[in-house]
């Protein structure tokens, strides 16, 4: 296992995966090399995407300063490896493939156009997903896939593509689109939206605020704090309402329906307002 660094400045065909000459070690990264990508080095990474393709190696590492970038929407680059994180500057697609592991996010490029993201990332079957900043996507293209077993946010702007299946969601703090599935959501700050035709199983909201706009569904909603926003909008069902001392509702009858209120177990007041 040796520890090697992205140069991208061979001599004749810089920024290609496939060529030694942009590697610290002059070879391509083989099974359990540690790859790190350096802010003193910042030559982009835009051919032989798939060289590392079949390579299983260690920790891949983008560090903050970075600022090269990294594939394409088309053209991502594919790897599979034992840890990774990423804390880069510059416009990067990273396909995980099946590396079985967590995944930390400390920031990305913020200098992107409206509607894009700093980092797109896909993996078949991601562990825990951290991120702490940036603007991120996860399986955001139309088309994309990824496995997520735990998604965990404590800041940034992330969006979750339909074409995300994601099992655990908690949320901290920042602002978080989710289009696909959950089972289990937990709000304990930010701002939270559901989006296309994301149905949740059970919502549990602490604080902050989680909005609805979705087609799909909530079965179980348990509110301790915070506000679920459902005002509007088309035919939803919320199956059992739990809400509690501490949290709020905005929604219209006209479409929301709710099947079951449970009411809370001490004394509230309950008020009713124009939206």
């Amino acid at each position: 296992m040796a520890d090697v660094t992205w140069y991208g400045n061979d001599s004749t065909t810089p920024n290609d995966l496939s060529v030694g000459g942009n590697w610290s070690t002059g070879s391509v990264p083989t099974g359990g090399d540690h790859v790190r990508l350096v802010s003193n080095y910042t030559g982009n990474l835009s051919a032989g995407m798939s060289t590392l393709s079949a390579t299983t190696l260690g920790d891949v590492i983008v560090e903050s300063g970075f600022t090269g970038t990294i594939g394409t929407i088309s053209d991502p680059m594919d790897i599979v490896c034992g840890r990774f994180e990423f804390s880069g500057g510059g416009s990067s697609h990273i396909n995980l493939q099946s590396s079985s592991i967590d995944v930390i996010i400390n920031d990305t490029s913020q200098n992107i156009s409206t509607g894009q993201r700093g980092l797109y990332i896909t993996g078949t079957t991601l562990q825990t997903v951290s991120i702490t900043g940036g603007i991120v996507g996860i399986a955001y293209q139309h088309g994309d896939t990824s496995n997520v077993t735990t998604l965990r946010v404590h800041n940034g702007d992330v969006v979750a593509g339909n074409g995300c299946t994601l099992t655990t969601v908690d949320v901290y703090g920042g602002n978080v689109v989710l289009n696909s599935n959950i089972t289990t959501l937990n709000v304990y700050g930010g701002r939270v939206v559901a989006g296309e035709d994301c149905d949740i199983t059970t919502l549990n909201i602490k604080d902050g605020i989680f909005k609805n706009s979705a087609t799909g569904d909530i079965t179980t909603a348990n509110i301790d704090g915070g506000v679920l926003e459902m005002a509007g909008g088309i035919a939803r069902t919320i199956t059992n309402l739990n809400l509690n001392a501490g949290g709020g509702i905005d929604y219209d009858p006209a479409v929301i329906t709710v099947t079951n209120f449970n009411a809370p177990d001490a004394p509230v007041r309950i008020r009713a307002s124009v939206l």
